[in-house]
């Protein structure tokens, strides 16, 4: 029996040969031409690695009894634990690059940090020592020597865009580990209502962990000076954006929307300029989406069925009744919401470090966002990228409990947003100076003028 015949078993309406094909040669395509255009240093293929860790879930069988059989099931099993390997490899090459240094850490990342391990230590009270213990051990061997590392390699402009090319990376894995497991079994990819959620657990994670990649891809497409990849950038987009819709996540719609608004927000002659490859890649989704017959997820985005007020209710319940130290994590009423369920699983303390969290990183984008006048052109460009994300984590952190995990996508990608940041801040600081002094320069050499007439180039009248 054939791999195509396996696939057209499961009626889920996206077992056509046009389909497949698009999808295998396209991602073969792509793993190609990003192996011949990006290239990056065994550092980035580290936190490459992290990342990819943190985007495999294993998803659970309609029964809730056992895992499915994907063809990266014990990867996927196993993601904590790959995860925590790469934490411990990064580690090393910290102490190796001259140790642990506060000094050049973002103060987000530190933040970030501070709430996973406050929740590890509430849960020596609502859960057992065990169980705090691997979550104490996991968060420290995994956020600090990210964000250190992240911080030493984004000393630069090129080393940000490095960065944001380990989302790309990323990317490309996870489509192409997608594309096999639909050539061998495709309803392994969707729910039983046909929402996508490739190599996650559910298709809000996949949501969550597309809307980045999409903006990203995006913005590389905007700013890439080499011209040889912007093929890949339009390819990324465009699959991250099929992706978002077959997931039907609405989440994940307002993290694109925030994201696209950062990003051509400042610059709208920029979306001008896209539009006939908007228009190109919208026709060939719309294809696609025919072919997948996955059209029936764009109506899950105009619904007002409200699937968060009701876990919002009780999260605010438990949190008033348990208001100092909260009722745990797995008492909290519901993982929809970070903020709420922080409240609720960990009480006042947990919901002031949150807040912390938000006004901290949100008033420095807003501190860049002021100076980005005085930027020069290409980093006020990644400061409407580092906003953008920022904006997008923080809304969807509003309807998802991720804030709180010790190992998810969105963490990961903010520690390595945070490290862009704190470039930013020193960088802009940097120009603002330089233009004060010039400034005062000229006005130094104004007063000269006025007060000897001759410098003027005219003779003083009697």
């Amino acid at each position: 029996m054939n791999l195509l015949t396996l696939a057209q078993q499961h009626v889920y309406g996206f077992e056509g040969r046009t389909a497949e094909v698009i999808f295998i040669a396209g991602f073969g395509a792509l793993v190609l031409v990003a192996a011949l255009v990006m290239k990056i240093s065994f550092k980035h293929w580290l936190l490459i690695g992290a990342l990819f860790a943190t985007a495999l879930t294993a998803p659970i069988d309609e029964s809730k009894t056992r895992y499915i059989d994907t063809w990266m099931q014990t990867a996927q099993i196993q993601r904590a634990t790959i995860h925590l390997c790469f934490g411990v490899m990064l580690t090393i090459i910290m102490l190796m690059g001259g140790g642990f240094s506060a000094q050049i850490l973002p103060i987000p990342s530190v933040l970030l940090g501070t709430i996973v391990v406050y929740a590890a230590l509430l849960q020596f009270i609502h859960e057992d020592a065990i169980t705090a213990l691997q979550s104490l051990g996991f968060a420290l061997a995994t956020i600090p020597a990210t964000a250190v590392v992240v911080a030493r390699l984004t000393r630069d402009y090129e080393g940000c865009i490095k960065i944001i090319r380990v989302l790309m990376w990323t990317s490309v894995i996870w489509t192409f580990c997608c594309s096999v497991q639909f050539v061998i079994n495709p309803k392994y990819l969707v729910n039983n209502t046909g929402r996508f959620f490739g190599m996650l657990g559910n298709a809000q994670q996949a949501a969550l962990f597309c809307a980045p990649l999409a903006i990203s891809a995006l913005w590389l497409l905007l700013n890439d000076a080499d011209k040889r990849r912007r093929v890949l950038w339009v390819a990324l987009t465009a699959i991250n954006l099929l992706f978002i819709i077959w997931t039907g996540s609405r989440t994940g719609a307002l993290m694109l929307i925030i994201g696209l608004g950062g990003v051509l927000g400042a610059r709208p002659e920029r979306a001008l300029i896209l539009v006939p490859v908007a228009g190109v890649v919208m026709w060939a989704l719309y294809g696609l989406s025919d072919a997948l017959q996955i059209g029936a997820n764009l109506d899950r985005f105009a619904s007002g069925d409200d699937t968060r007020g009701w876990v919002w209710q009780s999260q605010i319940q438990t949190a008033l009744q348990n208001p100092i130290i909260g009722a745990g994590w797995h008492e909290a009423g519901g993982s929809e919401s970070s903020y709420l369920g922080g409240f609720a699983g960990y009480g006042f303390g947990m919901l002031l470090l949150m807040l912390a969290l938000v006004f901290t990183t949100l008033w420095g984008g807003f501190q860049l966002l002021m100076a980005r006048r005085h930027a020069s052109p290409h980093l006020r460009s990644l400061i409407d990228l580092y906003n953008a994300f920022m904006l997008m984590f923080f809304a969807a952190a509003a309807f998802e409990g991720f804030i709180l995990a010790r190992s998810a996508t969105t963490s990961v990608m903010f520690l390595l947003f945070a490290g862009i940041g704190k470039f930013l801040q020193t960088e802009v600081v940097a120009e603002r100076e330089w233009h004060g002094h010039e400034e005062a320069d000229h006005s130094e050499h104004g007063q000269e003028h006025a007060e000897y007439p001759e410098y003027s180039g005219t003779e003083p009248v009697n």
